[in-house]
This record gives structure tokens, sequence and C-alpha cells, in this order.
């Protein structure tokens, strides 16, 4: 199959993996590595809780902003 893209040739599960990562031509490409970049920096906030209240309300500010961000998408 070929990426509508690109022109490249692939298999079926090689084009959809293609599409939605690699081809540099597909205009949305970034917008799905950005996800995927806010999801894991949520993770790492998470793991960051402590006993300081200040500190937690500190991450929890930024969890809730980067989870508006991935509506914004």
């Amino acid at each position: 199959m070929k990426c509508p893209y690109c022109g490249k040739d692939f298999s079926a599960y090689s084009l959809k993996k293609h599409i939605r990562y690699f081809c540099p031509l597909n205009p949305e490409r970034d917008i799905c590595i950005a996800r995927k970049h806010i999801l894991s920096k949520i993770d790492e906030m998470k793991a960051f809780k402590s006993e300081d209240s200040e500190r937690n309300e500190y991450y929890e500010g930024w969890i809730d902003a980067l989870k508006w961000l991935l509506e914004t998408f």
C-alpha cells in the first residue's frame, strides 16, 4: 500500500504506523508525537508526590495545565 502523503510503499500495518509517527509530510504527525510526550510528562509528575504540600500543589498545577493542553489537541 502507498502512503497518501509521500507515496512510499508499505504493508498495511507498517503504513498505519508510518503515517501516524514517521511520515514527514503528514501535518498531524507532530501532534501525535507531542501527545505521547505530554502523557509521559504527566506520568513523571505524578511520580513526584512528596510530603511537602506546596510541592504537590506545584506539580498538580502543572498536571492540570498539561491535561488542558491535551484537550486542545
